[in-house]
């Protein structure tokens, strides 16, 4: 199930900024809920000329789907607390600030607070005027103020000659843990994950983040172990199990695995891999690494076990 809101105001980076901030928002409210990505639910967001602005929704489990929505709904931003938006948008755009009026921001932001979510689905056609951004206001900087870093999910080599079968377990569990870290990093760091990628043995994703608020990446290493043992122990997993084994994932990605994996893969091959033993299994031999320039931690997952 999939759903698309939106919103509008007269400055695309206000409404870029509120974009952040209520990704963020509502991503901690939905794992107050003990939700979690690509297990309930996905959710992005994407801001246009003209001010409007795009939260995508796509509800993996249906029994959760009125408590997400109702989160959605729900969900405001602290107008004054701006800070951490705009450093991602900021390292998003490798910009750095020409102008930065906080009152007019806030109070642009307290009415796009006020201001109900239209499902597109449901409107006749709108189309927005546009206006110049006065109130927040980017500029060009030096691309050195802004580092990257790293975060890989990957499998043992004997591990994937040996059980090639399950490879497309791994490919669903790597991607579901790391689209959970990506929404930790973004909101922790105040940073932009600037992109992904995956193979038949490894998930990653790379974030863009001003040099001086670089984290630790032993910091990042513990709380991603964290995480995974927080997710085990709200049985995320276990959901996700039932989910594909019962469940028509969606056809990208039932693309996307083959294309990493060499398997296509439906329920009843879900219902035969997908048990809890070899969730167990995978989950054991895999590793998690962070990365900065040289310099490589890294984490076996089995130390959960």
């Amino acid at each position: 199930m999939e759903y698309l809101f939106a919103k509008a105001s007269p400055e695309s980076n206000c409404s870029h900024l509120y974009e952040h901030m209520f990704i963020d928002a509502a991503i901690e409210k939905l794992r107050e809920s003990r939700l979690f990505a690509f297990v309930d639910y996905t959710i992005s967001g994407r801001t246009y000329g003209r001010g409007l602005l795009f939260i995508e929704i796509e509800i993996w489990n249906k029994s959760a789907k009125n408590q997400i929505l109702d989160i959605i709904h729900s969900t405001k931003i602290d107008a004054n607390d701006i800070e951490s938006g705009v450093l991602q948008i900021l390292a998003e755009k490798q910009a750095g600030l020409y102008e930065l009026n906080k009152n007019a921001i806030s109070q642009m932001l307290q009415i796009l607070n006020q201001t109900p979510w239209f499902e597109t689905s449901k409107v006749k056609p709108v189309r927005l005027e546009r206006y110049a951004n006065v109130a927040l206001v980017l500029s060009q900087v030096d691309k050195t103020e802004f580092d990257n870093f790293s975060a890989k999910i990957f499998i043992d080599k004997k591990f994937v000659d040996d059980s090639i079968k399950l490879l497309p377990l791994f490919n669903i569990l790597s991607r579901t843990i790391m689209a959970n870290i990506d929404e930790d990093i973004a909101s922790r760091y105040s940073c932009y994950s600037s992109g992904g990628s995956r193979t038949f043995s490894q998930t990653k994703s790379t974030f863009r983040i001003f040099r001086k608020h670089i984290p630790k990446l032993t910091d990042e290493a513990d709380h991603a172990i964290d995480l995974i043992k927080y997710m085990m122990d709200e049985s995320a997993f276990d959901r996700l199990s039932k989910q594909l084994a019962t469940e028509n994932i969606p056809v990208r990605l039932t693309e996307e695995i083959y294309a990493n994996t060499g398997s296509v893969i439906g329920k009843p091959g879900w219902r035969q891999i997908a048990t809890a033993e070899n969730i167990t299994e995978v989950l054991s031999k895999s590793m998690i690494s962070f990365k900065r320039n040289k310099v490589v931690l890294q984490n076996d997952i089995s130390t959960i076990f």
